[in-house]
């Protein structure tokens, strides 16, 4: 997989949580192209969000979340995404 994000200010629209793990694509501006991703949560309930693909976004960016182009929530990511396949 690509690159892990970490939500733990994620908030849904309408109130509706998805089922964990849920297969999304998330976009980070307005124009950009929305990639595939995985959200789930940790014991902390802060969501995670691992992307098919290696994107690099920054800490305070915001992630919006969606399932097709339907809008589920979002969240400003707290710290730089690491690969998730470094330990």
């Amino acid at each position: 997989m690509g690159h892990l994000s970490f939500l733990p200010d994620y908030s849904v629209v309408l109130g509706v949580e998805p089922t964990y793990p849920a297969e999304v694509s998330v976009q980070t501006r307005y124009r950009e192209t929305p990639i595939g991703a995985t959200l789930t949560r940790d014991a902390s309930g802060a969501v995670l969000c691992t992307l098919a693909e290696a994107r690099i976004f920054s800490a305070g960016q915001s992630l919006v979340v969606y399932n097709g182009d339907e809008c589920l929530g979002g969240g400003f990511i707290t710290n730089k995404s690491v690969n998730s396949t470094q330990e």
